[in-house]
């Protein structure tokens, strides 16, 4: 875990030297909530993981002053910018979450997105949730941040959930070409990964 962490904080600085001025502004989302934990295994939940991860790593880029670090979640829950965020402003996040859908299926029938069939299997989301991650979306375009990067201790689907699995590594997932910031996000994934 931690030869990780030392690779992400140090190949985050070439990927944003070209892309935006310093200081880099990035908001680290650690996956799910205390209502929504995610995996659990032998009673640790994936969401305290991901919080445990996303304060590290937080804590460890904020010494940086290159960066301008944000965190969604912390170990009390979501931090006061976003619980008041996401208080004050239903409204604003429902009329986001109608106009993404709306543009998106509208590129769709244009031809200028088109459907790709990965093979990767997605959790429904409830609509609080929905709401949530678009809350996010939505402050990270209004406030310029220059990377979001998510967290999340995902498992695979196997018929004994309670058995320690085969498989371990990791995943990096990044949108496909015909999105926004996919070549951004392409170079910085690989930095992660190599």
């Amino acid at each position: 875990m931690r030869k990780l962490l030392l690779v992400l904080m140090f190949v985050l600085t070439p990927v944003f030297c070209a892309q935006a001025n310093a200081p880099y502004k990035i908001l680290i989302v650690p996956g799910h909530d205390d209502e929504s934990y995610g995996a659990i295994f032998n009673g640790v939940k994936e969401a305290d993981m991901n919080v445990k991860l996303g304060l590290y790593l937080y804590n460890l880029l904020k010494k940086d002053k290159k960066f301008k670090v944000f965190i969604t979640r912390d170990w009390q829950g979501y931090t006061k910018e976003f619980s008041d965020y996401f208080a004050n402003n239903g409204d604003r996040i429902n009329d986001f979450i109608e106009n993404s859908k709306t543009s998106f299926q509208n590129k769709i029938v244009s031809g200028e997105i088109k459907k790709v069939d990965n093979n990767v299997y997605h959790n429904y989301a409830s609509n609080k949730v929905a709401g949530i991650l678009y809350g996010i979306n939505l402050w990270a375009n209004e406030n310029n941040i220059d990377a979001v990067i998510h967290i999340h201790f995902n498992d695979y689907v196997r018929d004994k959930k309670w058995e320690i699995g085969d498989y371990k590594g990791f995943v990096i997932y990044m949108p496909y070409n015909q999105f926004k910031f996919a070549k951004e996000s392409t170079d910085l994934a690989a930095y992660i990964f190599y």
